[in-house]
């Protein structure tokens, strides 16, 4: 699989990598497909995965979460495979707060639910009654501006 896989010009940016498996035709149920697991990640074992005819290896991109408002560079951020993406780490990768954000007032909006308010100045500060929340796949955090 990973002579397939640098045959296609290797792996997107956003590839996730740890997720990489190969679809292939199941021989007892026509029309249905297999999944064969080929180890995924860094330093994987894809070149174990021996491919057949017909074989579809799946690279799944990575899930993304969107930081808008008020950072340095706000747009969409991949969100790493091995370890949690918290909204101060997200803003971090965002190149930080700009100068008039409101950073006691940072909303998580998560699709389905009411946007949460979230005090990042106190998470920061290390506060012990604040939560650093970690966000999931589809989440957006804004960060809106400060009103004189």
């Amino acid at each position: 699989a990973l002579q397939a896989i640098g045959a296609a010009r290797g792996y997107v940016e956003d590839a996730d990598r740890a997720a990489t498996h190969v679809l292939r035709d199941d021989p007892l149920h026509p029309g249905r497909k297999l999944i064969v697991q080929t180890g995924g990640g860094e330093g994987a074992n894809l070149d174990d995965a021996v491919l057949q005819p017909g074989d579809i290896v799946v690279i799944p991109r990575q899930g993304r979460v969107y930081i808008l408002g008020q950072v340095v560079k706000p747009g969409a951020l991949s969100m790493p495979g091995q370890e949690a993406l918290t909204i101060s780490r997200a803003i971090s990768l965002a190149g930080g707060f700009e100068r008039f954000a409101r950073q006691n007032e940072v909303q998580l909006i998560r699709k389905g639910g009411k946007p949460t308010i979230i005090d990042l100045r106190a998470v920061l500060a290390g506060a012990k009654d604040s939560e650093d929340s970690i966000l999931q796949p589809g989440d957006t955090v804004f960060v809106p501006e400060s009103r004189f």
